[in-house]
C-alpha cells in the first residue's frame, strides 16, 4: 500500500522459521501465540532471512526469539512465540533412539 512490503509476509517468514525451531527435537509442536514486532519497512524484492532461537524447552512447552533482518543486516521484524511440545513424534516415536527421546 506504501510502497513496502506487507507486514503478514514477515509474519509468514517469522512463523515459519518458528515452526522449524520448534519442531526440530522430533516431537511434533504446535504454535500457541506468537507476537510480532515490526521495527523497520521492507522493499520489494528485498532479501530477507529469519533467525530462529529456542530460549527455553520444557516436556510441553517451548518459547523462541525470531528475528527476520534484511540485505544490510538490521532487524525487520522480532517475534516472540511458544509452542507445546505433543507426545507425538516426527516419523513415528521408534525412529528415535531411546536416549535421544528422553533428552527431547
Amino acid at each position: 500500500m506504501h510502497g513496502f512490503v506487507h507486514g503478514s509476509v514477515l509474519f509468514a517468514l517469522a512463523d515459519t522459521a518458528f515452526e522449524v525451531a520448534c519442531n526440530s527435537h522430533g516431537r511434533v509442536s504446535v504454535g500457541l501465540d506468537v507476537s510480532v514486532h515490526y521495527a523497520a519497512p521492507v522493499r520489494p524484492g528485498e532479501t530477507l532471512v529469519a533467525d530462529a532461537v529456542e530460549e527455553t524447552r520444557s516436556r510441553r512447552i517451548g518459547s523462541y526469539r525470531v528475528e527476520v533482518r534484511g540485505e544490510d543486516g538490521l532487524v525487520r521484524c522480532t517475534a516472540l512465540a511458544v509452542a507445546f511440545r505433543t507426545d507425538r513424534w516426527h516419523l513415528g516415536e521408534d525412529e528415535w533412539p531411546p536416549e535421544w527421546r528422553n533428552a527431547h
